[in-house]
Order: structure tokens, then C-alpha cells, then sequence
């Protein structure tokens, strides 16, 4: 037999909150702004978050939440004394107590809060890694705000779009039925979405996807361009245009260098679906990123990338329009297969391919370029080059900025001496460079054995401690010549 004491150690653990007074950990929240912070849930721009100070329990902290495992450790941690000082400035203090609260009790009450605050505490679970609350809160806000989504759509998908850990509130936004619209809802659709509109190649579609996919959002047409593409379709035969639109480009590519495939490396389709094409436009918009649930690399991005592959300084490429380069992905893990096999047998013998690495629990952007191409041999190989180089990105960068360079991305080039050992193979290895400056293993998503050292063949490591890791998730882009 067994006695269920949980609800009194609970209030015991919150009394140590209360009364916190041998504390070592202050958190000092709010000070920073929220872009899409409103307790309505409307846009405003800049909002500022005030800031107030939580004390707390190292030792609880981390027991109980790995972010704070990692904030806490003594690589990253700022003291003051024998006091951990740690920040959140793009958080609320409201939000942030409900947080502390269940960190200690293991209990969340949401009667209280409004829902842009729920909103806002499913953004900083996801943040802070407390995966357990992620589902529930999603289903909570379906359950019992369905009328407040409805009115607020556009905030709560701006605010989920980019979470991939909040599918099933960003599914039911996406899924709404648009024929029920009212007209502030298609107002509010065609200002956000006024500066993409004419990047669409309308004409390319089908029949079928213009009368699925276009003609229920008519309405936030141009006038003009609503009636020659009516015109268009009345007037053409579907078989027709789905000849036309097999023969169009064969990708997506607004000038940025980024071309993300369907089914297929080689296979593009020119028409997305309704959900993908908002996706897009989204990726297309967005004006910055935080810890990202995506590993699609940004615009700036690419041209700091760009920059590295031909040794250039990043002034060369403020332009985002002048990059060279079109980044076709090739591979991705949570979509494909976290094998070895499974990487070969679509990056092998692709040419030059930059890979990008999300690492699990700390979300760093890590990766490297392969300018000679992977190749699958039984026992290990190394081969040669003066170009390759490995990198870490910051996450922290602005689409509308023409300045691509950020102080935080990291890049360390092959030593000169060491040019032979530049790229290491095996078909039962995931890329990987030098003597295992980066090695991605078999099946990388289920254990910490990857890893990224310090600078043995390269010239220094692109991480600030030098350890094994998780993978998240990773890409692999072929890197064509426009």
C-alpha cells in the first residue's frame, strides 16, 4: 500500500517560494518589448514588458527543468557573488510566475489569466523546454477559447507559426473555414499579406488549385488582377493549365538563394497547398526569429554563408538579392530519417552541400560546408580541400537589415596543414568534418553522441564548450550557382 501525499509536498516546495529566504538564483523578467505582446491579443508594435526580479532554488531548477540544467551550468551562467543572476527579458512577469509556480508545485491555474497570457505561457513552455505542458495547453485553448481564436486568427498564427511543437493550434488556424470569414477577417488577411501577393505566379496553377486554393481569398485581390485571372480560368481547360504548370520554374525563389523541394530533390511542385503557400508567405515576411522550432536558414543567413564560400567579406553581399547561390534542400532529418542510409542516399554525389545542425535542449545553429560532395565507403576516409569550413549561426538576425553580419555566428576554415583530413566518410557516419570538429552519428536524434571538439584539423572549435550533444534536427542543402 501506498499514501498519495503529492498536494502536501506541493505546498511544501511552494512555501520555499513564498518564504525563499536562502534562495541563489535571481530572474530578472520583462524589461525587453513584445512585437505581438496585448492581453487582447491585437498586434502592437513594441510593447514594452516591465521587468521584475523572482527568487529562486538552483537546486530546484534544475531537478526540475532542463533549459535550467543548461542556463544554470557553469558555462553559461552569470554570478554575482554566490548569486546565479540569469535573464528573460521577452517574457512577462505574469507569465513567468505561473511558470515558477508549476516548477515548484507542479500546478497551473488558467481560470485567472486571459488568453493572450495562455498564448503567451505556450510560447515560453516551449521556450523553456517544459514539454509536458505544451499539449494541454494547446488543447485547453481549443476546448474552451474557440470564439476568442476566431477573432484573434492572424495573432495566434503570426505567434505559433513558427513553433513546429505547436502543430495542433497552428492546424486548427490554418484549417479555418475561410467561407465563414467576415469582411475585417479578409481586411486583416490583405494588409498582412499586400507585399506577397504580387510574388505569386498565379498563372502557373490549375484549374483545380485556383478554384481550391485561390478563388475562396479572392476577395483580397487587386481588382484587376482578380478579374484577368477569372478571365484566365473561365477561358482555359484544366488539362491545360496543368501542362503549363509542369513546364513553369522549378522552385520557389524570391531572391533569397532558398529553394525547399517536395517530394523530391528534383521534383518541385509549382503549387503549394493552401497551408504550405500561408507557411511561405510567413517565411517570406517574417522580420526575425528567435529560438527557432525551424531549421529553414534565413535570408541573412545565406548571405553570410554565401560570404564564407567565396571568402568574401560580408559588405560584399549586403544586397540579399546579389547571393549567387540557390540552397536546395536536400535532406532533413525529422522529415526523412535521422540514418545514416537515409542521408547518403540523398546527399551522396550531390556536389558542394552546406548542413546545418539544431542542437537538442540548447537550440545552437552549428554545421559546416562540404564543397567535394558525400560519398558512402564501407571503412573511413578523409579527403581533401582548402574550402570546406564549419560554423555556428547566431539566432538572433533581422530579414529587413541589408547588415548580414552578426557577431555571434562563429566560422573556423580547415588548417593549411591539415588540408587532406578536411571531410571524413563512412556509410554508416552522418556528415561530418575533420577529426570529428563536427560528426553527426547514425540515428543522431536518440542520444548524445554526436559531436563538435575543439580546433584539431580546423582552426577552432565553433562551440563554447566541447562536449557531446543531442541532434534536434538537420538539413543538408545542395549549393547551386544561380
Amino acid at each position: 500500500m501506498s499514501l498519495n501525499l503529492f498536494p502536501r509536498l506541493s505546498e511544501n516546495l511552494c512555501s520555499l517560494l513564498e518564504y525563499a529566504e536562502d534562495y541563489d538564483v535571481i530572474i530578472r523578467v520583462g524589461g525587453g518589448s513584445n512585437n505581438n505582446s496585448s492581453n487582447s491579443g491585437k498586434n502592437t508594435c513594441n510593447r514594452y514588458i516591465r521587468q521584475l526580479e523572482f527568487q529562486a532554488h538552483s537546486l530546484i531548477l534544475r531537478a526540475r527543468s532542463e533549459y535550467f540544467r543548461t542556463a544554470l551550468s557553469s558555462k553559461w551562467a552569470r554570478k554575482e557573488g554566490e548569486t546565479f543572476i540569469f535573464e528573460k527579458p521577452n517574457i512577462s512577469p505574469t507569465v513567468f510566475e505561473v511558470i515558477l509556480r508549476y516548477i515548484y508545485s507542479g500546478r497551473i491555474g488558467l481560470e485567472k489569466l486571459g488568453e493572450g497570457d495562455i498564448v503567451k505561457l505556450l510560447i515560453a513552455a516551449d521556450e523553456l523546454i517544459f514539454e509536458e505542458l505544451i499539449y494541454p495547453l494547446q488543447e485547453y485553448l481549443l476546448q474552451n477559447k474557440q470564439k476568442w481564436i476566431q477573432d484573434n486568427i492572424l495573432y495566434v498564427l503570426n505567434t505559433v507559426i513558427e513553433r513546429n511543437a505547436c502543430s495542433r493550434l497552428r492546424s486548427h488556424c490554418l484549417s479555418i473555414d475561410a467561407s465563414k470569414w467576415s469582411i475585417e477577417e479578409f481586411c486583416s488577411l490583405e494588409k498582412t499579406l499586400q507585399r506577397c501577393i504580387p510574388l505569386i505566379r498565379f498563372w502557373q496553377l490549375s484549374l483545380e488549385d485556383f478554384n481550391s486554393k485561390v478563388r475562396p481569398y479572392a476577395e483580397i485581390l487587386p481588382r484587376n488582377l482578380k478579374l484577368k485571372l477569372l478571365r484566365h480560368f473561365s477561358s482555359t481547360k484544366s488539362s491545360n493549365n496543368n501542362t503549363n504548370s509542369n513546364s513553369g520554374s522549378a522552385s520557389l525563389n524570391i531572391n533569397t538563394g532558398l529553394v525547399t523541394p517536395g517530394t523530391s530533390p528534383t521534383e518541385v511542385s509549382p503549387i503549394l497547398s493552401s497551408n504550405d503557400l500561408i507557411l511561405s508567405l510567413h517565411n517570406i515576411t517574417k522580420k526575425s526569429a528567435s529560438y527557432s522550432n525551424s531549421l529553414t536558414v534565413s535570408p541573412p543567413q545565406a548571405a553570410l554563408i554565401a560570404c564564407w564560400i567565396d571568402r568574401k567579406n560580408v559588405k560584399d553581399f549586403t544586397p540579399l538579392t546579389s547571393i549567387p547561390y540557390i540552397f536546395r534542400l536536400l535532406f532533413r532529418g525529422s522529415r526523412d530519417g535521422f540514418s545514416a542510409k537515409t542521408f547518403h542516399d540523398k546527399c551522396d554525389g550531390r556536389g558542394a552541400t552546406i548542413v546545418v545542425v539544431r542542437v537538442s535542449g540548447t537550440k545552437e545553429l552549428i554545421g559546416g560546408y562540404n564543397p567535394i560532395g558525400w560519398s558512402s565507403p564501407r571503412d573511413v576516409e578523409w579527403r581533401g580541400t582548402r574550402d570546406s569550413f564549419i560554423f555556428s549561426l547566431s539566432n538572433s538576425h533581422s530579414d529587413s537589415s541589408n547588415n548580414v553580419s552578426t557577431p555571434k555566428s562563429k566560422i573556423s576554415r580547415i588548417k593549411k596543414d591539415c588540408v587532406n583530413e578536411a571531410i571524413q566518410l563512412q556509410d554508416k557516419l552522418g556528415p561530418s568534418f575533420g577529426f570529428y570538429e563536427l560528426k553527426i552519428i547514425d540515428d543522431a536524434h536518440e542520444g548524445s553522441s554526436s559531436y563538435a571538439s575543439g580546433g584539431l584539423k580546423y582552426e577552432h572549435s565553433i562551440r563554447d564548450k566541447f562536449n557531446y550533444f543531442q541532434v534536434d534536427d538537420y538539413e543538408v542543402f545542395q549549393v547551386l550557382k544561380k
